[in-house]
């Protein structure tokens, strides 16, 4: 019976002893899930692309922690239009910056961009009509750095001596090296500049898309001026571009011209802009003092006009005066600075040639 008693009871003792273990063995196995839950991090997934690079300042995160993500743009063709963590908008705490309060689990990153939008005017500044409207043509072997593209930057305020920089967002496209510098022109009567002037050389430049940042900064106290232009340019095969032209008119009077011989006179017209091959050349049809010639004329471009004739093999040039006509209604046909524009299709201008 004693026997009996001692087994029943070393029984009891190890039953007692294993259900206090298993509440042990229970309770510490709770202590390290609740230890886990605390200190689990989860992973930040960056996007890759040709476009951006972008950094995150942790690659994994705990809970309700901040991460920062930096993003630099490879092309600057384009601008950040949204970075969002698992779909939902991050904070942008600077141009390049962008944070977001890590959740309880992965986060994906991914980078929304957009092709930056032209500027053609502001307060100041604007892109002058007779610009290229978007396309220019890269230049041929044999045209070698002889064809360049003009660029006309006005002023809606008269600025003594406008700092201008140009700067391409594609240098493999149109290199800063393929960009002129700036020429300021001024008026004569009160030393303030019309207009800024920079070429590109067709020669240095790529098929692709770019575009131009341009920045004007007024040296002038007085006047506070920091504005920027941005225009897209596409540079496409010479040839391809496809631009509307107008039917004009060019009346000579060489009434005051004393030579002999009018049909040694040569007139060229010639397209300041090259790659558009709209270049003229008459000498044969000038039989008297009053001559007309008709032209194709790409609209608000400016042209050059030359009138010469030889002499013992020297090419001796005449004058082309100035002249205007029209109204402030409907615009002018002009011949200034040795460039001649048309405002209008079907019309015609009078140009006077002196010695």
């Amino acid at each position: 019976m004693k026997k009996f008693l001692s087994i029943l009871a070393l029984f009891f003792v190890v039953l007692v002893s294993g259900i206090t273990l298993c509440a042990c063995s229970e309770k510490d196995t709770h202590s390290d899930y609740e230890q886990n839950e605390n200190t689990n991090e989860y992973s930040i997934i960056l996007p890759s692309s040709t476009l951006f690079e972008i950094e995150a300042d942790k690659i994994m995160a705990k809970e309700k922690s901040k991460v920062s993500l930096q993003i630099t743009l490879k092309d600057l063709s384009y601008e950040i239009s949204a970075v969002l963590a698992n779909n939902v908008l991050c904070n942008q705490e600077d141009e390049n910056t962008f944070t977001f309060t890590m959740p309880a689990k992965d986060v994906f990153i991914d980078v929304n961009l957009s092709q930056i939008k032209e500027i053609l005017s502001t307060e100041n500044v604007y892109y002058a009509l007779e610009n290229p409207t978007e396309k220019i043509a890269k230049s041929r072997d044999e045209d070698k750095t002889f064809a360049k593209d003009n660029f006309k930057i006005s002023y809606k305020t008269s600025l003594i001596n406008p700092q201008v920089s140009i700067f391409s967002t594609n240098q493999e496209i149109i290199s800063n090296e393929a960009i002129s510098d700036v020429i300021n022109h001024k008026n004569i009567l009160n030393n303030k500049t019309n207009y800024s002037e920079f070429t590109i050389d067709l020669s240095k430049i790529n098929y692709g898309t770019t575009y131009l940042y341009i920045n004007v900064m007024s040296d002038d106290l007085s006047i506070n001026i920091n504005e920027t232009l941005i225009k897209k340019i596409e540079v496409v095969e010479y040839g391809t571009i496809n631009l509307d032209r107008w039917q004009e008119t060019i009346n000579l009077d060489l009434s005051s011209l004393n030579i002999e011989n009018y049909q040694n006179l040569t007139i060229l017209v010639t397209d300041s802009q090259p790659q558009y091959s709209c270049n003229y050349s008459f000498s044969s049809s000038i039989n008297n003092k009053f001559c007309s010639f008709d032209i194709q004329y790409t609209p608000y471009h400016s042209y050059f006009v030359s009138v010469y004739y030889l002499d013992n093999n020297i090419m001796k040039f005449l004058i082309v005066n100035e002249a205007k006509e029209g109204n402030e209604e409907v615009g002018f046909n002009q011949y200034k600075l040795s460039k001649l524009t048309f405002c209008k299709d079907n019309s015609s201008i009078n140009l006077k040639i002196t010695n």
